[in-house]
């Protein structure tokens, strides 16, 4: 074996001998550390030995507290029973003697085995006498929840055409006065001319808005106080609206015109009913409308008279329209119309109409504020407004979709002529 040879196999020895040592050190590192895991192991369970050890002994305390306390009560209850006992023979012994009522005697001196005194009886523990100012003793409950006022009815606004818009002003255009007819013509004849206009209405927003006045105490001391006034602010707003889309009279600028002074009074001629009823008369308003090119939809009446037409009855004591065929107990329909209970109504008058032509249009939504004026700051208070933009409004040629009278009127305007009969 030459000089390279040998020095090759030399390195090739000290390369082995090296892994091995390396080897060696890394697998006493893991013998090492695997026994401080055991030793950390072992420490851990000689605590939980000795806690399940103090655990259990405090138990055994506690055991003999209560079997000590166990004979204490047992011995309190027969100590009560021998003197009950002891008391009851004497008194028993004594009657049999004659002694306790000789006893009771206020003129006698004798005495008993057991000497008695008789007191006044004592005041009775009532929960006015026991409880006295002390409310927290006395059992009591909360009935979650605020019990409101019944909110009036919103049938009009409920039953409108109603759409948002983000305008404060909506115009539209009528098409009027129109002219001329067309013809059927023959060869080379003149043609008819026919002509017309345009006309331009518009409907400004109107605000309706309500304030409340409080203090910044109440406001913090009451959690459900601000979300109180945000509902019942948004309820005043909704009344009022509902309130004037049906009564509003035109003459404030600010409000918007109601459908009652819109609507057209009943006008038809040439009907004849004989013994006309509310019906009839429902039946004739609505021809009406049908009249003049609209489809009415809708009848609002009085509770008074919903009920009345649901009680109706046939002259052999039918009824005309059972209760059971009302629909939900609030709707009547007759035909096309649904017939509605409104108290919004006065009671004998009814309002027909095609309400997809009366237009309601919130622009934009509720708006609620908190601010202060004059000199809320130094009184602590605080003015929180609720209010809202709409537009309420009829078109020009719709108008005439809506009737509105009196029952009565309508009866008389269609009742048959008996004697041209």
């Amino acid at each position: 074996m030459d000089e390279k040879e040998k020095e090759a196999l030399e390195k090739v020895k000290a390369a082995q001998k090296q892994a091995t040592d390396e080897a060696t050190k890394g697998f006493k590192a893991q013998l090492d550390n695997a026994d401080e895991k055991i030793k950390a192991a072992e420490t851990r369970a000689d605590e939980a030995e000795k806690k399940a050890k103090e655990l259990e002994k405090n138990q055994d305390e506690m055991q003999k507290h209560l079997d000590q306390l166990d004979v204490e009560l047992q011995g309190t209850k027969t100590r009560r029973t021998s003197d009950e006992d002891f008391l009851a023979k004497a008194l028993k012994e004594a009657e049999e003697n004659g002694d306790l009522k000789k006893a009771m005697d206020t003129k006698s001196n004798s005495t008993v085995i057991a000497k008695m005194e008789i007191k006044a009886v004592a005041s009775p523990m009532t929960v006015g006498s026991v409880g006295g100012n002390a409310d927290l003793i006395v059992s009591r409950e909360v009935d979650g929840g605020i019990n409101r006022p019944n909110a009036p009815q919103r049938n009009v606004l409920n039953n409108a055409n109603v759409r948002a818009t983000t305008a404060a002003t909506i115009e539209w255009v009528n098409r009027e006065n129109s002219e001329g007819n067309a013809e059927f013509l023959g060869e080379g004849e003149l043609k008819p001319l026919r002509s017309f206009e345009y006309s331009q209405e518009e409907s400004k927003a109107k605000k309706v808005a309500v304030a409340f006045k409080v203090t910044t105490e109440s406001l913090q001391d009451i959690s459900i106080l601000a979300d109180e006034i945000r509902q019942d602010g948004i309820e005043a707003v909704e009344d009022e609206v509902n309130d004037k889309l049906l009564n509003g009279d035109g003459t404030i600028a600010t409000e918007p015109k109601g459908l009652i002074v819109q609507a057209a009074a009943f006008n038809v001629v040439g009907l004849t009913v004989a013994n006309p009823n509310n019906y009839d008369a429902i039946v004739a308003a609505s021809l009406q409308v049908s009249m003049l090119r609209h489809t009415p939809n809708i009848a609002f009446v009085n509770s008074i008279d919903f009920t009345n037409l649901a009680l109706t009855k046939g002259s052999d004591g039918h009824y005309i329209m059972p209760l059971f065929a009302t629909k939900d107990g609030e709707r009547i329909q007759i035909a096309e119309i649904r017939v509605v209970k409104s108290d919004e109504i006065e009671v004998g008058s009814v309002l027909v109409g095609d309400m997809r032509k009366f237009h309601v249009r919130p622009y934009g939504p509720y708006t609620i504020e908190i601010g202060t004026e004059n000199d809320d700051l130094r009184k602590n208070l605080r003015t929180i407004i609720v209010e809202r933009r709409l537009h309420a409004y009829i078109k020009k040629h719709d108008k005439t979709a809506f009737v509105y009278d009196t029952f009565d009127n309508i009866k008389a305007a269609i009742v048959a002529d008996e004697a041209a009969a």
